[in-house]
């Protein structure tokens, strides 16, 4: 599998909550839009977040168990991305596993 940069245009969905998590991704240049299950908030707290050039994103919890996506991710901006596909990641996750307990704790790596 080849790892690669992508362009995507403002408004394209990265993922949504439902998806199979297929890659992780960075964000080169650009902005995303990541918006968090409604579930997990106050009716009165805003569920999303805008991440931008050198944060890290993936579903690393549900790749590892094979369980669908819990956040939806769209571009913010027309984006630059470094795609890192799920076998790779999972991968390396492998050979790394302390990084691998840390980043299960969290889907966003600023």
């Amino acid at each position: 599998m080849n790892n690669s940069f992508i362009k995507v245009n403002e408004g394209d969905f990265l993922w949504k909550k439902g998806d199979t998590p297929e890659y992780a991704l960075m964000v080169y240049r650009g902005v995303l839009e990541v918006i968090y299950d409604n579930e997990d908030f106050e009716e009165d707290e805003d569920n999303t977040d805008e991440f931008s050039q050198g944060v890290f994103i993936s579903e690393t919890q549900a790749m590892l168990e094979n369980t669908k996506c819990k956040m939806t991710v769209k571009a913010a901006t027309d984006c630059h991305l470094f795609i890192v596909h799920k076998a790779d990641y999972l991968r390396f996750l492998s050979n790394n596993p302390k990084l691998s307990m840390s980043l299960c704790l969290t889907s966003i790596v600023e």
